[in-house]
């Protein structure tokens, strides 16, 4: 070949390899992945009568609550600090952030916002012990509360501390559109069906990957897990434990799981017989299998209980509290001192001429009650206990529960479970354990004094010390026996890539601003 057919030859490659550059690039483009997220919830988000849609990361609060360690991080607020009295608090805003019709967020924004929820909704007035706001320039305010209260930046995470736009609503203070300053903006709400929402491109964290977030409202958890399998969502939370196997041998779907913050139990209704007895309470303790119940129920996916709160929330003492208690013959026994002998050979324990038969009130809402109530039903049988069931719709089981005080003396036990949207531990020893708690599932420990002493402890040390203290007294009162902590599962396709599990429960708690869609 001659010296000019060689440089000729070349010149072909070369010019071919530049085409089919342009061709991959080019194909490249074709291709890009539309980031679009589907997202399988249990109820409508749009519904909500003072935001019109939440938990759609159209909000923001003050102050979030971090997945793993729960503790409260900056948002809306950079930082803040609290007086030496423990009343006032003084919240730095972060400058620059815009709400999505181009308003600016001042501490107008937030005076106006917090001051309209405390107005209109009785849960924000139980939540929130506010009783004044004053705006010290555009980026400051100070909020003061009507008693020292430790864990008010951790409650400020709570949907109804959403700071809202006050453009946003009528002269009535009605939602006109919910307009925030979240990573996404508001599009659609088809009521019953779906919530679409779309990114904020002028968002104070940067651009979201996501371009368009699709809450689709699918409430059975065998059409969630189907839609996924189907690959007609992306993402679907609540996933039953006795379903992760089957999702997890799926080549395309991958679960997820994070301890939780809700702790299960039962509640004894100590204002009538034969839970009126301590030693009854302790044998009831002692005759049921924790470990068997998270094993053989939920599939080993949780955690045993030891106490009241769940290891995933940092208050716990979990590890120093002793393990599960379950051992039959000590049941027996302290049945036997009480007084209860099976008279008539039956297998059932009787005394004073009446059976051993108690009713264990609960609901179908919780996948995990029903099955788990039945294996209870046969540990307390092995011991002398005859238990019925009585399965109610959520009404129905919080009215036949009644209140502490207010107990109906046809209901003996009933399950219960307790978490926090906050990042701390005191509302549930407030709302569980004060004697101020008219809350169904309470169980006053009769330690208002310490509860609220903890709540007033600024000194993280000290309120730890104080919340152990509290976690012993409760299991020494044996007004209930807890039965597991639970384990967030979340269930998702392998294209999915940053979502995280957050021990809430809450979506607007988790990271969606991080999550984007892979190739398929």
């Amino acid at each position: 070949m001659t010296k000019k057919a060689v440089i000729l030859a070349i010149g072909v490659l070369l010019l071919g390899a530049v085409v089919l550059l342009g061709c991959v690039g080019q194909q490249a483009e074709v291709t890009e992945v539309p980031q679009e997220l589907t997202i399988a919830v249990v109820k409508d988000i749009g519904g909500h009568k003072d935001f019109g849609v939440w938990r759609a990361h159209i909000f923001e609060t003050l102050v979030g609550a971090a997945p793993g360690a729960m503790k409260p991080e900056p948002m809306l607020a950079t930082h803040w600090e609290v007086a030496d009295d423990g009343l006032t608090w003084t919240f730095y805003l972060r400058e620059g952030v815009k709400f999505h019709d181009g308003t600016p967020f001042t501490a107008e924004a937030v005076k106006f916002s917090l001051e309209r929820i405390l107005e209109r909704s009785a849960s924000a007035r139980g939540i929130f012990k506010i009783a004044s706001i004053e705006i010290v320039d555009d980026y400051t305010i100070k909020i003061t509360n009507t008693e020292p209260w430790a864990a008010f930046p951790a409650h400020l995470a709570h949907g109804l501390g959403y700071i809202i736009s006050p453009a946003s609503v009528d002269e009535e203070g009605n939602v006109v559109e919910p307009v925030g300053t979240g990573p996404f903006k508001f599009h659609e709400h088809l009521p019953g069906e779906k919530v679409v929402v779309v990114r904020n491109e002028e968002h104070w964290r940067g651009t979201p990957k996501l371009e368009k977030i699709t809450f689709v409202v699918i409430p059975d958890h065998h059409t969630r897990i189907m839609a996924l399998e189907a690959g007609e969502v992306d993402v679907i939370q609540f996933v039953p434990e006795g379903e992760v196997a089957r999702l997890e041998a799926h080549p395309e779907i991958t679960v997820l799981t994070t301890p939780s913050v809700r702790t299960h139990f039962l509640v004894f209704n100590t204002e009538t017989e034969p839970f009126d007895d301590i030693l009854v309470r302790q044998a009831v303790d002692y005759a049921i299998n924790q470990e068997a119940l998270v094993e053989h129920i939920l599939d080993g996916i949780g955690v045993p209980a030891r106490g009241p709160i769940s290891p995933a929330i940092r208050w716990s003492i979990h590890v120093e509290l002793p393990e599960p208690k379950y051992d039959p013959e000590k049941a027996r026994a302290l049945l036997a001192e009480a007084g209860w002998k099976d008279a008539d050979g039956d297998g059932i324990l009787d005394k004073n001429g009446k059976p051993f038969s108690i009713t264990l009130l609960l609901t179908g809402l919780r996948p995990q009650w029903p099955p788990m109530a039945e294996a209870i039903q046969a540990q307390l049988r092995e011991v002398g206990i005859d238990v019925s069931l009585k399965v109610l719709e959520w009404g129905a089981y919080i009215d036949a529960a009644g209140t502490p005080g207010n107990r109906p003396l046809d209901m003996h036990l009933f399950f219960g479970s307790a978490g926090t949207l906050a990042a701390d531990a005191d509302y549930i020893f407030y709302l569980g354990h004060h004697t101020d708690s008219g809350f169904f599932q309470a169980m006053h420990i009769l330690e208002d004094k310490l509860i609220e002493k903890g709540l007033g402890t600024m000194d993280d040390g000290e309120r730890f010390a104080i919340y152990g203290e509290l976690q012993k007294i409760i299991l020494e009162k044996e007004l209930g026996v807890y039965l597991f902590h639970q384990e967030e599962i979340v269930a998702l396709r392998n294209h999915v890539e940053g979502f995280q599990v957050h021990p809430t429960q809450v979506m607007d708690h988790v990271p969606l601003w991080e999550v984007s869609i892979a190739e398929k």
